[in-house]
């Protein structure tokens, strides 16, 4: 599997360490922008999801910080989804100054797009992290803070690891965790 597991150490699969590129993002945020931190998260029975919001929690817990699942909102797919919880919900049950970070880069120009109408300052009155590095939103307004996925080396591993199975069926390294990496630009 490539991105994603079923049972971890024992399903054949190459993904980013998801715990860590949370934490690192929550991290970073706690240290440069706002303590109080808004998690927009996907369909939590998706181990990306799971794992993301895990380096969160970890992160909130490390530097003594308490948070309450009403920062935590589940179940947002894209760019739309990210738009209307901001719009709807999370504008509504807290009040800037803040940061959120959000499961994908894709939910995060929804949350960017949302906050720009609404004319709050990006990131003086709300700090926006998202996961993966796109390399579009690097050319948004503002350019999105970012954890970089290493999405092609997760598919040259998994190709590699796919042809290693097929020659040799009893190979044995058959978990790959790769690392992610702060990418810093204008939203936080």
């Amino acid at each position: 599997m490539a991105n994603r597991y079923i049972k971890k150490n024992k399903d054949n699969y190459v993904i980013a360490d998801d715990t860590k590129a949370g934490y690192i993002a929550t991290n970073y945020l706690i240290k440069n922008r706002y303590k109080k931190i808004i998690f927009i998260n996907s369909f939590e029975d998706i181990t990306s999801a799971k794992e993301r919001r895990a380096g969160y929690e970890n992160a909130l817990r490390k530097n003594d910080l308490n948070y309450s699942n009403n920062q935590i909102y589940s179940g947002i797919l894209d760019n739309s989804g990210g738009y209307d919880i901001i719009r709807a919900r999370v504008l509504q049950e807290h009040e800037p100054p803040m940061s959120i970070l959000c499961y994908s880069d894709y939910i995060a120009s929804g949350v960017i797009k949302c906050l720009n109408e609404m004319n709050l300052k990006i990131p003086d009155d709300i700090a926006v992290m998202g996961i993966d590095n796109i390399e579009l939103f690097a050319f948004s307004h503002p350019a999105l803070t970012t954890v970089s996925i290493p999405k092609f080396r997760i598919g040259q591993e998994s190709a590699k690891m796919l042809f290693n199975l097929m020659n040799i069926p009893e190979y044995d390294e058959n978990q790959m965790i790769l690392e992610p990496k702060l990418v810093i630009r204008e939203t936080a």
